[in-house]
């Protein structure tokens, strides 16, 4: 395991990612976390531009604890550039107004440069997904959205409910109607949201150069630290939580924050397996691990 730097113990936590598509410079460089020790990849960046991202996932929010009160603080004292979410805010069967109020909270409090993007997961109602329109978040279903003033493309797959997947054509399309951008510059930066790491691969074929997924928990609960024994996906364990690639396309997916029942009971442990959100600090440099035809993991959480 790559050390880690925890900005607030057990949840938030400093990352570095490189890419050669991140542009070396953006029209305006944060400060970068203060942490003397970050995870990153094997290579070590060749130059930076610092846009720093939350990553949020996997709330699960049942009723306000603690540790949902502390990400809101530690996220509330950082200079964030962009807010991404990644589904399943919510525990399916359970009232939506805890979850609401918690995000409604979290989006007051935490207010990235350039705003909020997110999706939603199969934990996630109808009448939660109604009236999450009214928060300040930009929900992306299958949708593609350019970021004003910065060279940046966010696209968003899934759709909500536990057996819908992502409309590939819908977001073809979608795709198909970003900003070309300049033929004299560098292409845009394009990122993907989607709730299942399982669809990295049309992340890829879409062009995505980065991606978001969660839905994992990292397992949750772990035989030994780091073994996983269950993640709902189509993907071995090993790629469970933690930093993927396929082709030229990385995706992150975090331990997420909350918990949801085991095996269907009342019961929302965490075994081996910290909760965790990661602040991203995106950086310029080159790709890690070998491009192959499949998927493979770069490093794990």
């Amino acid at each position: 395991m790559i050390p880690t730097m925890p900005l607030a113990y057990g949840l938030t936590e400093s990352v570095d990612l490189c890419h050669p598509a991140v542009p070396t410079a953006f029209p305006s460089t944060p400060r970068p976390i203060p942490a003397d020790n970050r995870r990153s990849a094997p290579a070590k960046p060749t130059g930076g531009s610092g846009l720093r991202i939350a990553h949020l996932t996997d709330l699960h929010v049942r009723k306000p604890t603690q540790r949902l009160a502390r990400l809101v603080y530690q996220l509330a004292k950082l200079r964030l550039d962009l807010g991404l979410l990644t589904g399943d805010y919510m525990l399916r069967h359970h009232d939506p107004a805890p979850t609401l109020r918690y995000l409604k909270e979290l989006t007051q409090a935490v207010k990235p440069t350039h705003g909020w993007f997110g999706v939603f997961g199969n934990h996630d109602t109808p009448a939660f997904i109604e009236q999450a329109q009214d928060l300040p978040v930009r929900w992306m279903i299958d949708r593609a959205f350019p970021l004003d003033g910065l060279p940046i493309d966010i696209l968003g797959l899934g759709r909500p409910g536990a057996r819908q997947r992502p409309d590939g054509t819908a977001a073809a399309l979608a795709t198909a109607a970003l900003p070309k951008g300049d033929p004299d510059k560098p292409p845009r930066l394009r990122l993907a949201l989607t709730h299942r790491p399982d669809d990295l691969p049309l992340a890829a074929d879409l062009g995505a150069h980065l991606a978001f997924a969660g839905h994992t928990h990292g397992g949750q609960v772990r035989i030994l630290p780091g073994v996983p024994i269950y993640t709902s996906t189509e993907l071995p364990l090993s790629l469970s939580a933690g930093l993927i690639r396929h082709q030229d396309t990385l995706m992150l997916i975090p331990r997420g924050v909350g918990s949801t029942d085991l095996l269907k009971l009342p019961v929302y442990p965490r075994l081996f397996c910290k909760p965790h959100a990661p602040v991203v600090t995106l950086r310029h440099g080159p790709l890690p691990a070998t491009r192959t035809g499949g998927i493979t993991s770069v490093w794990r959480w």
